[in-house]
Parts: C-alpha cells; sequence; structure tokens
C-alpha cells in the first residue's frame, strides 16, 4: 500500500495537471482525515489521524494511530489550544457487535508529540452511543451522548396503523467532557428512545430526542442544563446541520400527514417556526446547510443538489452529500458511485471546491478517508 502523503499527492497533481488556471484559482485550505485499510472483509480495527494541507499539491501530517473494533463506526472532531490544532476528539467502537453503548470517547494527540507508531490516545468516556458524533464546543469541553439499556414501554407502532408495539426506554445523557481532566458533567438527561446531538447555537446545545410523547427539539444550556423545547417534529427526523448565520436548524423528516413524501426543513430556533426546503418521494435526502444554502443528495442518484436547484455532480452519477464544509467554499464529500447499487457499495470521499470545480479525491479501493473536519493551515479551526 502506497503512504498516505503518495497517494494524496498523486490524486492532486492528476486533478489539476490540465489546468493551470484551476491549480491557480484553488483556496488553500487545511482538513483532518482518518485512513482505515479496507479489503472484501472489511474495515481494519486501526484508524490513523492526519492533517492534509491543500495548496497547489497536498502534503500530510502524522497525527496519531487509534486501534477500535474492526469495522467499528469512527467520527471526530478538531479540538484547538488557542490557535492550534491540539488534539482530535473520536468516537469509536471498542469491541465488536454492540450497536448501542459500546462505544468510547478518545483523544488523540496533534501536537507533535509522536514516537514511530504515533501518539497513544486516552480514553476519556465509556458507554457511548454508537456511531455518534462528539461535538468540540468553543468552551474546549466535548460533548458526547452516552447511555444504558433500559426496559419496554408500549408506544404506538410506527408505522401509524394505530397498532402497539414493545419499545426500549433507555436511560440516556448528553455530557461534558473535559479533555485535559477527564472530569465528565451531566448536561441532559433523557428516558426514551433515542437522543442525538444536532449541533450548537451560543451557549446552547441542540438535541433532538424521541420518547413516548414523540419527538422534539430542545435547546440546553451548557453551564445549567436549563431545557427548552423548540418544537415537536415527526420522529424520523435525521442529517442535522445548525446555520448559526440564520439561527435555524436543518434537517429531513418524514410528512407528518403522508408517509410517502420526505421533508427537507429549516426551524427557526428561537420561534421554532418551521419552512419548507423541498419535498421528495425519495428519502435518501441529506441536507447540510452551509454559506447560504441548503445542499441534499439530488433526486434519481445525480449527485448533489442546491436549495436554488443547481446541480454539481463531482463525482459522477451517485449518492452524493456533504459531510462538513470549510472556507472558501471547500466541502467535504462522501460518494456512493452509481454502479455500486447492486453491490456491496465502494462509498469514495473528497474535498471539492465549488468556485474552481477542483475535486481531491481520498483513499482507494484498499483505503478508506474519511474527513473529522477542516482547520486552517496554520492549525486553527474553521
Amino acid at each position: 500500500m502506497k503512504p498516505l502523503v503518495a497517494l494524496f499527492r498523486i490524486t492532486v497533481l492528476t486533478a489539476v495537471a490540465g489546468s493551470a488556471a484551476v491549480a491557480h484559482a484553488a483556496n488553500p485550505v487545511a482538513a483532518v482525515v482518518a485512513e482505515r485499510e479496507r479489503s472484501p472483509k472489511g474495515l481494519a480495527g486501526a484508524t490513523r489521524f492526519a492533517k492534509l494541507e491543500v495548496g497547489a499539491d497536498v502534503t500530510t501530517r502524522k497525527l496519531g494511530t487509534l486501534t477500535h473494533a474492526s469495522d467499528a463506526v469512527v467520527r471526530g472532531e478538531p479540538l484547538r489550544d488557542g490557535v492550534g490544532l491540539k488534539a482530535i476528539a473520536v468516537v469509536a467502537d471498542e469491541a465488536p457487535g454492540n450497536a448501542d453503548f459500546g462505544a468510547a470517547l478518545f483523544l488523540v494527540d496533534a501536537r507533535g508529540l509522536v514516537d514511530a507508531r504515533g501518539s497513544a490516545p486516552r480514553r476519556l468516556a465509556t458507554g457511548v452511543v454508537h456511531a455518534s458524533r462528539p461535538l468540540v464546543g468553543d468552551d474546549g469541553l466535548i460533548y458526547v451522548q452516552r447511555g444504558a439499556v433500559g426496559g419496554p414501554a408500549v408506544a404506538p407502532s410506527a408505522s401509524g396503523d394505530g397498532r402497539a408495539a414493545a419499545l426500549r426506554i433507555d436511560a440516556l445523557e448528553i455530557d461534558a467532557v473535559d479533555p485535559d481532566t477527564g472530569a465528565i458533567r451531566v448536561v441532559m438527561t433523557w428516558n426514551g428512545y433515542a437522543t442525538h446531538l444536532a449541533g450548537s447555537l451560543g451557549s446552547d446545545l441542540v438535541v433532538y430526542r424521541v420518547g413516548p410523547a414523540g419527538a422534539e427539539i430542545v435547546r440546553v444550556t451548557r453551564m445549567t442544563g436549563r431545557t427548552r423545547v423548540v418544537a415537536k417534529v415527526a420522529p424520523f427526523a435525521r442529517d442535522f446541520t445548525v446555520d448559526g448565520g440564520r439561527r435555524s436548524l436543518v434537517y429531513a423528516n418524514r410528512h407528518e400527514a403522508d408517509p410517502s413524501t420526505w421533508l427537507v426543513e429549516r426551524l427557526d430556533l428561537e420561534t421554532g417556526a418551521r419552512t419548507r426546503v423541498s419535498a421528495t418521494k425519495h428519502d435518501s435526502q441529506t441536507p447540510f446547510a452551509a454559506a447560504g444554502t441548503v445542499l441534499s443528495s439530488a433526486p434519481e442518484r445525480r449527485g448533489l443538489a442546491t436549495s436554488s436547484g443547481e446541480v454539481l455532480s463531482p463525482f459522477g452519477a451517485g449518492y452524493t452529500y456533504v459531510t462538513h464544509a470549510g472556507e472558501g467554499g471547500w466541502l467535504a464529500l462522501a460518494h456512493v458511485p452509481e454502479a455500486a447499487r447492486e453491490r456491496r457499495p465502494l462509498d469514495q470521499t473528497g474535498l471539492f471546491e465549488r468556485a474552481s470545480g477542483r475535486l481531491i479525491p481520498l483513499g482507494s479501493a484498499t483505503l478508506r478517508v474519511d474527513v473529522m473536519g477542516f482547520v486552517a493551515a496554520s492549525g486553527a479551526l474553521r
């Protein structure tokens, strides 16, 4: 296997060799990525982290390695120290087979304190929700979802047919973790089916939670735990983005009266007013609010669509969605090619600059690369 830096340099040179204007127009940017080997048997049980510096070429700096369960879902976010990149907060499964609370929160050092094998990550918390993403606050704390398995409760069937179903009521919480001391403080508790840490707005966390009485979006004050319900919503919401500029939350959800219709909605986090962005009969919309627009997977697997109707297809035909947004119009994309529909999908990822159309593919058939977040070339967060 070629080293990460060699692979990326070859990719970038290939992408820009035919267009000096595109190379010149590209804005420099940097991103933290997670790299894992993959084979027909699945994903390896170790993730290597690196910082990519994107200019006319791409260079990399090794940050550290985390060992975890094979085929684990690994999600993270960069953590800064002043203007520098301090660490990466990472949630990963420690053992296979636990799709509830078998993940842990780790801290991977990013300040160059590494040996030949990379820095040794610190485990900060266990009992973390499987496949959840940590949220790094502007207060320097890491916010995570944790919980414990509870017992069943009778509730209406999700199909809406009037039947009752036994759904499990778990003891859930959102905690603040100090990355320096390891101290954990409970911010919110919830006895219900699920919670999702959707983002933050000012001094509040924005949380989606579902229980026997339905689903709702709430704002939770980080310091006090004070909770305010913003709006009741249908219990199928997903793919949340907090749009700080418009003080709103963008997400996908099923239509409350017509279950065959899926919506992208914008929720005003101050008033609770909802605005419909789009409606479609396909359930694969994955919205992301960035730079004054909402980008979502286009109908009929045509790539990426904006709320103004523009269709972007940097990878070609297939299912495309945004995972992160950086300054200068840079987007981190994930893509499942159209040709992969009838077999096990080989997902692709890349960095895409909208203004120039420059695409930097990441990874290969034997190497999966996921973006953890954009940072400045100097290490400051974007």
